[in-house]
């Protein structure tokens, strides 16, 4: 019992010891070469693992999941919300339509609502990633474009039946005139 006793004061002084350290280097020190060599990698994935965050996706570099087209997508919620959700939230889709709207509540927060022919009161509403925004030029209402996005899930509006079908962090992919 002493045994265990000993090595869990040691292990305690010396995990002090190194978040003490940590924290200095990487509060007091940011730009020094060993902060940024040896215990930004020390610390990041051990921040990371027991935060519970995901790493970032880059949403162009990585390949979609699915192919789809506007109605394709809105109809695999409306029938089966959550099938649909358990296999698409989370995960990049490209998505093929025409742009109905081009909202911009701030210069680079700039929301693309891709329409839906079956069901005019629905949409698919793409949150651009604001690093890409200089792939919107020239882009209007009546473009067809493919965007590529990471699925966030279904808004539902009762009163108007709408589907809406949310996607994230989006990058225009390819476009038509």
């Amino acid at each position: 019992m002493k045994r265990l006793l000993r090595f869990v004061t040691v292990c305690a002084v010396f995990g002090l010891v190194a978040s003490a350290v940590f924290f200095y280097f990487i509060t007091q020190q940011p730009e020094n070469n060993f902060t940024k060599s040896v215990i930004v990698p020390l610390v990041k994935p051990v921040v990371g693992f027991v935060s519970g965050l995901s790493p970032h996706t880059n949403v162009d570099e990585t390949k979609a999941e699915k192919l789809l087209t506007t109605d394709s997508l809105q109809q695999l919620f409306k029938e089966n919300e959550q099938e649909a959700t358990k296999s698409y939230n989370g995960k990049i889709l490209q998505v093929s339509g025409t742009i109905s709207n081009i909202a911009s509540p701030t210069d680079t927060n700039i929301v693309v609502l891709l329409a839906i022919d079956s069901d005019p009161m629905s949409n698919i509403s793409c949150q651009m990633d604001p690093a890409f925004n200089a792939r919107m030029k020239g882009l209007s209402e009546g473009s067809i474009v493919s965007i590529k996005g990471i699925c966030n899930g279904v808004k539902k509006d009762d009163l108007l039946g709408s589907t809406d079908v949310l996607l994230n962090r989006c990058v225009i992919i390819e476009t038509e005139k």
